[in-house]
């Protein structure tokens, strides 16, 4: 469970700086955009996490793990 829970934390950390990266894109080509055309919006991470139901297991898998340590 411990290899999990690192493969989950490397995981999480790859996804959060890759939306970085993409938020940077979008916050530019949003600027090159007139207010009336904006149709791209900002990602959270952890409002995706909340979508995909990951939230949940992992929350349940997080538990295992501290108990396992």
């Amino acid at each position: 469970y411990v290899q999990l829970h690192d493969a989950w934390i490397a995981w999480f950390s790859s996804w959060q700086t890759r939306m970085e990266k993409l938020n940077q894109r979008i916050l530019v080509h949003n600027l090159k955009q007139p207010v009336s055309h904006l149709e791209i919006f900002l990602l959270r991470l952890s409002d995706e996490i909340v979508r995909a139901g990951v939230e949940q297991a992992w929350s349940r898998t997080s538990a295992v793990v501290s108990l396992m340590v």
